[in-house]
């Protein structure tokens, strides 16, 4: 085949491919535009203030109309933020996409390949990666992104490995090439993370839509419509889907599904996380008007709800700010219920409600992964104090003494686990120091009996005079 043949094979199938989807878009309701200049906005002026991509949509898209408003805003910044962007992906990209392992083996690919003048029997392939590399420097960086560059990556690898240069030869006449039994050691490392990525792809697949959906399909009507952050419910349940708005309140979001005449709404990660003002939906004891569970996946963070006339009306739960606390906290928890700060928030909000066993469960779970954190062992401390363990109670208290040892609190508690304890002559060294740290009027009133007891007129005289103040 000739050079013009293949290059005119090479058009031909482009547009094979591209023309039936330009026919289908057009003639269902696309038309010719760009939005591109939103990535390079929200890049310069957004994620770098780690503002999400759903917030920079509604409060700031808006503003940039064009690649000139996105310039002109600040020429300097784009500038700046574009130039370090070449640096950033390609470290990104060896992190991220190809793993160390095989980067450095790339990287020594390029300098064996400029050495022996390989490169320029790759030059059509560099010529294609490298123009996709710039051109996805003014987007930020996405691993998936970067697929369109790994082939140049790749083969950079296999130079490394296939050049007799540097091959470290042994054995007889020199037949064994020491670099490629050191190949194994990135193929090794890329097989042990091509494991964990599938496993966690697999495990972020949406099958909980599948179970939503076919619960939807029998509750809905012809006609009705589904409020979601992503529409893969609608097609599965054949429903049309109106996209979840950008409101942060009750009221707001019920205006708008009574004005769309929206019957169902579905909640799942999608909605909490750039939602997050409603991540309280995916917590089904939060009892709303109006909304009745439809159905409630069992493994994965996913409620349908059936919008009733009556939706709108705040609940008092949400006029209480613990209580809303609480059925937030419990919404974030179902995101991730192996998150240590999520564990860690919803144990300390049930802690001051004096849900202590659930708490306590919360709270320990949260401090096993996270465990350098003095008001989540504070409150741990106390709650096992309030059920009666007053020794799991002391080692909690004994941990944040150890993290903070000028933290009169911990040291506070550890005097009344000891004391519960059956320990009074411990517990009178751990209070002695902190004495006058502000105890309330139970813990002196126990100091005051303590010291008595003990004959330390010292102690109680400085006992005496806190409960005086």
């Amino acid at each position: 085949m000739t050079t013009r043949n293949a290059a005119v094979a090479l058009t031909a199938g482009f547009l094979a491919v591209l023309l039936p989807w330009l026919a289908f878009s057009l003639t269902h309701g696309g038309a010719f535009a760009s939005q591109l200049h939103h990535n390079i906005a929200y890049d310069v002026f957004a994620r770098s203030r780690g503002i999400a991509w759903d917030t920079y949509q509604r409060t700031m898209q808006p503003e940039f109309r064009s690649l000139g408003d996105v310039i002109a805003r600040n020429p300097g910044a784009v500038i700046g933020r574009e130039f370090a962007n070449v640096f950033e992906h390609l470290w990104l990209d060896g992190r991220l996409l190809l793993g160390w392992p095989v980067a450095v083996c790339a990287a020594v690919g390029l300098l064996v390949a400029m050495l022996d003048r390989s490169l320029r029997r790759l030059w059509p392939l560099v010529l294609i990666c490298g123009l996709a590399f710039v051109a996805l420097v003014p987007a930020f960086h996405s691993a998936r992104y970067s697929l369109a560059v790994l082939p140049l990556y790749a083969t950079l690898a296999a130079v490394a490995v296939a050049s007799p240069r540097f091959a470290f030869p042994f054995g007889p006449r020199g037949a064994v090439w020491g670099k490629a039994l050191l190949a194994a050691i990135p193929l090794l490392a890329s097989a042990l993370a091509a494991r964990t990525t599938l496993a966690r792809s697999i495990q972020q697949l949406p099958i909980e839509v599948l179970d939503s959906a076919r619960a939807l399909r029998a509750a809905a009507a012809p006609g009705d419509r589904v409020i979601a952050r992503k529409a893969h419910i609608g097609y599965h349940a054949g429903l049309e889907v109106g996209p979840f708005p950008f409101v942060d309140s009750l009221a707001a979001l019920a205006d708008y599904a009574h004005r769309e005449r929206v019957r169902f709404l579905f909640a799942s990660w999608p909605e909490a996380q750039l939602r997050p003002a409603f991540a309280w939906l995916l917590d089904t004891s939060a009892a709303v008007p109006g909304l009745r569970v439809v159905a409630a996946s069992s493994s994965r963070p996913a409620v349908v709800y059936e919008i009733g006339p009556g939706f709108g009306a705040v609940p008092a739960w949400m006029r209480n700010d613990t209580l809303f606390a609480y059925h937030l906290a419990r919404g974030r928890l179902h995101l991730d219920a192996s998150n240590p700060e999520a564990l860690k928030r919803l144990g300390g909000i049930e802690a001051a409600m004096r849900r202590d066993a659930e708490a306590a469960r919360h709270l320990d779970a949260g401090l096993a992964r996270a465990p350098r954190d003095l008001e989540a062992l504070l409150a741990l401390g106390e709650t096992w104090l309030r059920l009666g363990d007053a020794p799991r109670s002391g080692r909690v208290f004994e941990r944040a003494v150890a993290l903070a040892p000028r933290e009169p609190r911990a040291h506070l508690g550890l005097g009344w686990a000891q004391l519960l304890g059956g320990d009074s002559d411990a517990a009178a060294r751990t209070w002695r120091p902190v004495l006058t740290a502000g105890a309330n009027s139970a813990t002196l009133a126990r100091m005051f009996e303590l010291y008595t007891s003990r004959g330390d007129t010292a102690a109680v005289a400085l006992v005496r005079s806190q409960l005086a103040r």
